[in-house]
């Protein structure tokens, strides 16, 4: 029995406490005394709790040396039988010949309602009706030896493994102690891929509690080629060279489906009305029809559960499946049915994908899988895939290449191995993986990645785009919205543009740059927009805003590196950007002075890789020249009136991203739109004049689908010498499209206001975008 204790104890420490017995707990350290004998913890005790506790009433379960220390550990027992997660533990230093009793630190919890009611005569047994009535209980250590219990609960235990997805029968241990006031045995059995975990009342021989726990898988790695930044530049589009690395943490063991798993949930609606996170939580809303994702994403969970997992491998299934610790790579549902021409039939995958779609004038999600993309057959194959620039970008021939899954699933674990070495390790938070969806068929879309739900999604791209799949900023920028989603809450509302969303996506993916390419020059390093000199509240676009949120993140992190040293820089502000987002949870309206006023409290406070104070000056320092107070005071101001409509071009007015003006016109039809360009300096920020105001029509992201007047000298450039002056900007759109970038058959593009201050052309402090969406008559 002593050898099935040592085994199963630590878990059963470990295990929550199922019981609701009056503890005594004490922690002592070398501060408070320097005995270190169970006599003197036992005397401690009693002193304390006026009870009589004895050395008989602890077992020795472990005495074993550590590095630094000796260690062991007594169990508290009634009649020689353990009471699960009662004991007394204790560090003593080292002797230069073996143990001295130089007390390190002791730990001791133990439940005095046990000791009470096993001393206790009958009389007093009526006092308190929740003692046990240890004495009265007709088992013992020499009883529970009786082969007709054990054939009975061993009996019940095999129903319970037989009825298992694991069913396989391997080996079994048991272990008595006494349980939430029941002597209950635990007989742990290991099965194949995991140990049933089961507890049965020795006094009423019925099931207590039963649980499965999969055992740790063994992970493959791979030898790959990638790209370690990504595989152009966007700026100057020059090539970069793949390198020699590794896929990690595949998993050995995968499931494998023959058919979409989530097809049973689409006998429900799911529309957009209906979603509410809250009402879905309780049976009243649900018998309703309200939904949220996390409902839809438990009860896919539960079915994926179910799957049973078979051996990954190249020769298994067709091949290795790409399926590991932190990624899980996948194609798009409409993959297959939008690029004919593949040369494989894509499997089903089993991980999960919400897909929302129009339903008369609401949405819907139907719940779905999405495929398997190309299945690696051998090391040799995985490393001749090409990764080859197409001029037209033909998914077809990348979806048959099968590089860009390779390229994403190495992204996604570099992502979440590098932030959880400087504190990303929040309990499944930083474990659970991203699924990837590659070759979102959808126009709308195109050239672009986007995160939502623990996925990131990949599109399809026009010849002038970069591959964002091959591209690790955009995946890192992508993760960082993850991140956010998981350390901020499913409840947390931005009160601004939302500009924080896209600044730490942007500072997320900075952080992972940094501590891959550790200040290594390469094409178009200097090209992020998180290197800017964008103000606070000098935009009306979340990209925009976010440059501020970002750009003033990166200041701090520039400065944290050059005080303390590339790894001790990267890692305090990895820690204290962590540490604010997980103070920031679920803030009802988190506007930029909150989220500094976060980070500076969170600065107060010590860490792992931080002394309390260490970055306080770095991060005010970095808010200055921002258009940013922490008192309050003005902002500078932008001012961009829209003379046609004599209205201000704001974050939601006609002219915003969102609300882009409709117009419908003949190819050679012109609209023209007067846009007058107002400063206005405060205390907070001064405009250094004279100013450049660039009319911008080519280089901002996604821009290019309607043709301007004026945009082959672009940029169209304009001078305000003071604060007095204004200038009135005339932009024009042609009716014809450059290109479409909508479903509905029509172009969107913008016009940038951008200004730059004396001195400084090439990083503007303020702009705004203007908005048009154009259909072309026949």
């Amino acid at each position: 029995m002593k050898k099935n204790l040592l085994a199963l104890i630590a878990l059963l420490i470990s295990a929550n406490a199922l019981h609701s017995e009056t503890l005594y707990q004490k922690r002592l350290t070398f501060k408070d005394t320097k005995h270190a004998k169970l006599s003197y913890m036992i005397e401690t005790i009693n002193k304390e709790t006026k009870l009589n506790f004895t050395k008989e009433d602890f077992l020795l379960i472990e005495d074993r040396d550590l590095a630094t220390s000796h260690f062991s550990m007594y169990s508290q027992v009634v009649k020689g039988i353990p009471i699960a997660n009662k004991s007394i533990r204790i560090w003593k230093k080292k002797g230069f010949l073996g143990i001295n009793d130089k007390l390190i630190q002791a730990e001791m919890t133990v439940d005095t309602d046990a000791k009470l009611a096993s001393q206790s005569k009958n009389k007093d047994k009526n006092k308190n009706k929740n003692l046990i009535s240890y004495e009265s209980t007709l088992f013992d250590a020499a009883s529970l030896k009786s082969t007709d219990v054990s054939s009975k609960i061993m009996e019940q235990v095999k129903t319970i493994v037989k009825n298992s997805d694991d069913k396989q029968f391997m080996s079994s241990e048991s272990l008595d102690q006494w349980i939430n006031q029941d002597l209950v045995r635990t007989v742990t059995v290991k099965a194949r891929r995991g140990k049933h975990i089961i507890n049965v009342s020795l006094l009423t021989q019925k099931l207590v509690s039963s649980s499965y726990q999969e055992f740790p898988q063994d992970d493959i790695t791979l030898p790959a080629k990638i790209y370690p930044i990504y595989e152009e530049a966007e700026e100057t589009h020059e090539m970069l060279s793949r390198v020699d690395s590794e896929l990690k943490y595949i998993h050995e063991e995968v499931a494998v489906a023959d058919k979409d798993p989530y097809e049973v949930m689409r006998s429900k609606k799911y529309k957009g009305e209906k979603y509410d996170v809250l009402l879905a939580e309780t049976e009243a809303g649900r018998e309703q029809g309200y939904w949220s994702t996390p409902l839809l994403k438990r009860q896919a969970k539960s079915i994926a559960d179910s799957i049973d997992k078979v051996e990954n491998s190249f020769t298994n299934n067709g091949g290795l499946i790409l399926d590991g610790k932190y990624a899980t790579i996948n194609l798009h549902p409409q993959a297959k049915v939008k690029f004919t021409g593949m040369n494989f039939k894509p499997a089903h995958s089993i991980q999960f994908i919400p897909w929302w779609v129009e339903s008369g004038l609401d949405y819907e999600v139907i719940p779905q899988s999405g495929d398997l993309g190309k299945l690696i057959q051998s090391e040799e194959e995985l490393l001749a895939r090409p990764a080859r620039r197409l001029a037209d970008h033909d998914p077809t021939t990348y979806i048959n290449d099968g590089f860009d899954e390779v390229q994403v699933y190495w992204a996604i674990t570099t992502f979440v191995e590098r932030l959880r070495k400087f504190g990303y390790t929040d309990k499944e938070l930083s474990t659970r993986p991203f699924n990837a969806y590659l070759y979102d068929p959808d126009i709308g879309m195109r050239d672009n990645a986007y995160y939502t739900d623990d996925t990131i999604n990949f599109t399809t791209y026009s010849p002038k785009a970069i591959n964002f799949a091959r591209d690790n900023s955009t995946i890192w920028h992508e993760l960082g919205h993850g991140v956010m989603d998981r350390l901020m809450g499913d409840f947390i509302k931005l009160a601004d543009t939302g500009g924080l969303s896209e600044g730490m996506a942007d500072f997320c993916a900075a952080l992972v740059v940094q501590s891959v390419m550790r200040d290594q020059q390469y094409p178009g390093n200097q090209d992020y927009r998180i290197i800017n000199h964008t103000g606070f509240f000098l935009t009306n676009e979340v990209h925009d805003d976010g440059e501020a949120y970002g750009g003033t993140m990166r200041d701090i992190l520039a400065a944290s590196i050059m005080k303390y040293g590339q790894e001790a820089g990267l890692a305090k502000m990895t820690d204290l950007t962590m540490e604010t987002m997980r103070l920031t949870r679920n803030n009802p309206g988190l506007t930029a002075q909150s989220w500094f006023s976060h980070m500076l409290f969170a600065d107060e406070r010590k860490s792992k890789y931080r002394r309390a104070g260490d970055m306080k000056d770095l991060i005010l320092k970095s808010l200055a020249g921002r258009n940013f107070s922490m008192e309050g005071k003005d902002p500078a101001n932008l001012v961009i009136t829209n003379l046609n409509t004599n209205t201000l071009l704001t974050n939601t007015s006609p002219g915003s991203r969102e609300n882009a003006i409709r117009l419908s016109m003949k190819p050679f039809e012109t609209a023209t739109y007067f846009l007058k360009i107002q400063l206005k300096s405060t205390d907070t920020y001064q405009f250094k004049y004279p100013v450049t105001v660039k009319l911008e029509f080519k280089k901002g992201a996604l821009q290019g689908a309607i043709r301007w007047n004026g945009e082959e000298r672009n940029p169209l450039i304009y001078t305000l010498n003071s604060e007095n002056e204004t200038v009135t900007i005339p932009v024009t759109a042609y009716g014809k499209c450059e290109s479409i970038n909508q479903e509905d058959g029509t172009c969107k593009d913008y016009a940038y206001v951008q200004i730059f201050n004396k001195d400084d052309t090439n990083k503007p402090s303020a702009k705004k975008r203007f908005y048009l969406r154009i259909k072309t008559k026949a």
